[in-house]
């Protein structure tokens, strides 16, 4: 028996149109081919830097992100044993090849283009990645001018937890309540609101819809059948933001705050990590 060894994982929802694997396919592998860092959490970048196209015929494509620090090399270095600022002869001694950065961790992730969700590893061996993080690498991706001529407007967004809807609505008062979906590829509200939010919003050339509910003065907003029904699939499409009370005193709650987490644990003698992060990413 081996040492159980601990490993989790997020989930990031990633919509571009027409929804097909093919699609999806491309987009992921564009993403690779680019080799392009993006900036994720103050000094630390990531970059996609293994794509294992295997899976390919069960609608999966398995990688690797690895994310770093990037050093800039122009800024002010300081010398600890002389507790000053380094002078221009020390800094003048400094080479570091422009292609090679510090403090790498590598974290697998699970492209499932079926579903078109992706399952990022956020815990490996002490090493964490947030699945916020990652939300901001593949959006950082999806921006670049190549590949907003070739897939148009892509939507990303982390994928919050079903429980974090009994934390935003669990104020003693709520005021306000703001429900934002941003073209999900769900059906919401069905035959009262024009069936599709997708279909919806395509033809307003809209991006997004934002419900908002306000409280009457002195009067608490009740979460009704109708505002849990359309608060589900902003969970996996855009957001729920709340304001009120909680015990007299001013609060605001967003399930933004609040990804959906899955953690288990392997033996490393009889899986290997990438192993154990497949079967956990399907089950997130």
């Amino acid at each position: 028996m081996g040492k159980s060894l601990k490993i989790s994982g997020g989930q990031i929802n990633i919509r571009a149109h027409p929804h097909n694997e093919e699609i999806y396919f491309d987009l992921i592998m564009d993403f690779y081919r680019m080799k392009e860092p993006v900036k994720t959490r103050g000094d630390r970048y990531g970059i996609i830097s293994l794509v294992d196209k295997s899976g390919r015929e069960d609608g999966e494509i398995q990688g690797v992100i690895t994310t770093f620090t990037k050093i800039d090399a122009d800024g002010n270095w300081f010398d600890v044993k002389n507790l000053q600022d380094a002078n221009a002869d020390d800094i003048s001694k400094i080479s570091i090849p422009e292609n090679l950065f510090p403090n790498s961790k590598a974290f697998y992730f699970v492209f499932n283009l079926k579903t078109h969700k992706i399952a990022v590893q956020t815990y490996s061996k002490g090493d964490t990645f947030s699945v916020n993080s990652a939300a901001r690498l593949f959006e950082g991706l999806a921006a670049n001018p190549t590949i907003e001529r070739k897939f148009g407007d892509i939507k990303i967004n982390v994928v919050q937890s079903r429980a974090s809807l009994k934390k935003v609505f669990g104020l003693t008062s709520i005021s306000k309540i703001i429900i934002t979906i941003a073209k999900p590829n769900v059906d919401v509200f069905d035959d009262d609101f024009e069936g599709k939010i997708e279909k919806h919003l395509e033809e307003l050339h809209s991006r997004e819809l934002e419900l908002k509910y306000t409280a009457e003065k002195g009067k608490s907003l009740v979460i009704s059948d109708e505002i849990k029904m359309v608060s589900e699939p902003a969970l996996e499409n855009g957001h729920i933001r709340v304001e009120g009370k909680m015990n007299g005193l001013p609060e605001k709650r967003s399930t933004a705050d609040y990804p959906k987490i899955k953690q288990d644990k392997y033996d490393e003698e009889v899986k290997s990590e990438s192993q154990a992060f497949g079967d956990l990413a399907r089950n997130i």
